[in-house]
Formats: structure tokens, sequence, C-alpha cells
């Protein structure tokens, strides 16, 4: 009923908006610039006092296309390495928010870049830009200046339980995510997500060896561009957002060599407990936050396909 509204008063202010231009008897060219601009200002203003609310799904989940999310393997050097992952395993998150930049179009029709041919010396809020994943600089009381929150800080303890499911088998979605009740319409720009710690207590096995490895990561935070154009009115589902935790453990190539978490826990004694923190084991630490801190790797906004609302 409400997006019904919403849609109805947009095609009331654009049929309101073409009325005005249709009657207008503009003076010189230089008023008429300047009145058209008017107008689109005063239209912009309306659709800026619309606002729209949604979600976000943000899931962690493994690359095994099953039930378990507390279990995975990765094979490098020649040898297959099981990666079991406890319980007690972690993560507190800090913030995560959203930028959001105008859309292309005004109400699905007018262009806003069409502005720019009324008068380039003069300037508003409601201009967008390519690409649409860079952030505007507005002050940050400005509607698409400012950062909408869609995470509760806190520690979630059980993120290894499945209770959801998306395209790679079984998930969880973290329930500390909350919705965003005042977004203006337009497109999210940018996703910033920070985290105060994440703990893994994990099993590893090669053949016969086998290490208890305790993984505490510091605080850390990432920013995430989307793939496609994810729009803030009209959404049936929530933004989706991963947290695929196994490729943390992935090998990746840097001047030519590879680097491998596993294949370096390789030459570590199985007889004790093998604790990875900035200040422990740095060469183990040191590939798990590079992979962490990598845009689309651990965490990441999902793939665009054709015809799929995102």
């Amino acid at each position: 009923m409400i997006r019904k509204i919403q849609k109805r008063f947009q095609v009331s202010i654009l049929l309101l908006f073409l009325l005005l231009v249709s009657h207008c008897t503009f003076g010189s060219v230089g008023d008429s610039n300047s009145e058209k601009l008017i107008l689109l200002q005063n239209l912009l203003s309306l659709r800026n006092g619309m606002k729209y609310s949604f979600n976000t799904n943000l899931q962690g989940y493994d690359d095994q296309a099953d039930d378990d999310l507390t279990s995975f393997s990765y094979t490098t050097g020649g040898n297959t390495y099981g990666i079991s992952l406890k319980a007690e395993s972690y993560v507190q998150w800090e913030t995560g928010i959203y930028r959001i930049n105008p859309p292309d179009r005004l109400f699905g029709i007018l262009s806003e870049r069409s502005t720019d041919a009324v008068d380039s010396s003069q300037t508003f809020t409601g201009k967008t830009h390519t690409p649409y994943t860079v952030p505007l600089d507005l002050p940050s009381d400005d509607l698409y200046g400012k950062s909408y929150s869609f995470l509760n800080p806190g520690k979630n303890v059980n993120f290894l339980q499945n209770n959801s499911v998306n395209e790679t088998g079984a998930a969880y979605s973290f329930t500390s995510t909350k919705q965003i009740p005042d977004a203006p319409g337009g497109v999210v720009s940018l996703a910033g997500i920070s985290w105060e710690e994440m703990y893994l207590s994990a099993t590893i096995t090669q053949g016969a060896n086998t290490w208890t490895v305790q993984i505490l990561t510091g605080q850390g935070n990432l920013s995430l561009r989307p793939k496609c154009k994810l729009k803030t009115e009209g959404r049936t589902k929530p933004v989706s957002i991963g947290l695929q935790y196994s490729n943390l453990f992935r090998d990746y190539i840097e001047s030519g060599s590879t680097i491998s978490f596993l294949q370096r826990l390789a030459s570590l004694s199985t007889a004790s407990t093998i604790v990875v923190t900035s200040v422990s084991n740095t060469n183990l630490y040191t590939p798990l936050i590079k992979n962490l801190n990598t845009e689309d790797l651990v965490l990441s906004f999902p793939g665009c396909i054709p015809g799929v609302e995102r």
C-alpha cells in the first residue's frame, strides 16, 4: 500500500512539473534557463523528501555446498588440508554503514544530468555523477552526504550454525543487522564494515598431522563497492553482503611467489596449540589479514545476475 502511494505521488509530481514547463512563458534565454533550473531544484526537493526503508542480509558461509558451516578443505602445495572450526569462534562487529548516491534519472524519466545544459555554473545536491560507486563529496547532514547504519555492534558467537541459504548452499544470517528506515531514493554507492575482532578456533589436519590453531584478528575495516546498482526504493529483497570466512585460508600470489597460510603452518610442530595474533606467529597472521582486507574475497557484495534483483 505504501509503495503504491509513493508511486502515485511520483507520477503526480512529474505531471505537475511537465504542466508547469509546458505552460511557462519564459523571457530571455538567460531567464528561461534560470527558471527551468529553479523548477528542477524544486522538483528535486520534493523528491528528496521521500524516504525509503530497506534491510540488509549479512551472511556467513564457507565454500562447501553442504549444510555444515564448520568444515571445509583446501589443497595447496600438492597436499589437502581439512579445516574444522569450533563453536567458540565468533565475530565482534563494530559498525556497518552505507553511502547512497542519487539515481541517474528523476522519477525514472527525467535525467538529473540534463540540468548541466541549463546552466553549467549552477549546481545542486541532487546532481549525480559517474561512476556511481564513488560517494558524493557533500556535507554530512546532506541526504547524499550522510552515512546510513545497517549493523548493530556486538559479538556473534553462533555464526557457524546455518539458519539460511544462499547460492553456495547453507549460510548463517547475522541477526545484528537492522533496517534503514530513512534512506533517500537512489543507489548504494559504498558499504563500510568494521569489526572489533574476529576469533577462530580451528583444528587443521593434513594426513596424519593435526594442528590446533587459535586465530585472533585485531580491529579492522573494509569498504565494499557494489557490482551492480542496488536501488534503495521499491526493493522487495534485502541488500546482501557475504562473509565467506573460508577464504581467509586461501593462497595468493605476491611478487610472483605463492603465499600460503597452510604451507607455513605445515612447518610448525603439532605438539601444542598455535596462537596466531598480530604479535604471535606473525608469519601466519600476515596472509590471513591480507585476505581479510582484500575487497570481494572474504567480505563481498554478491555478483550480478541479469533479471535478478540485488
